[in-house]
């Protein structure tokens, strides 16, 4: 309502706030929940492409057979997991 040029005080009243700034703290509440979610997402983005770059360092190494590599992979496999709600030890909790 408010990007449509509705003032706080025709919000409070189309919403059922008491007041004008009943709305206005309600709308700077679900614009900081929105900040915070687009920051998490661009974190979320930032870890997966950093764990593919250190995926793409020693693929070929583990894929040789390099147990060094091999571990390092797989702990990569359990970051990605982790960051993306796949982890085993989540889902053996529900």
């Amino acid at each position: 309502m408010r990007k449509a040029g509705h003032t706080y005080s025709e919000i409070a009243v189309h919403l059922g706030y008491r007041s004008r700034s009943g709305a206005f703290f309600a709308l700077r509440r679900g614009l900081a929940h929105v900040v915070i979610a687009d920051a998490n997402s661009e974190l979320l983005t930032l870890e997966l492409e950093r764990l593919n770059a250190l995926t793409l360092a020693i693929y070929h190494r583990a894929m040789a057979g390099d147990l060094g590599a091999i571990k390092a992979y797989l702990l990569i496999l359990d970051q990605r997991a982790a960051l993306l709600g796949l982890d085993a030890s989540n889902n053996r909790a529900k």
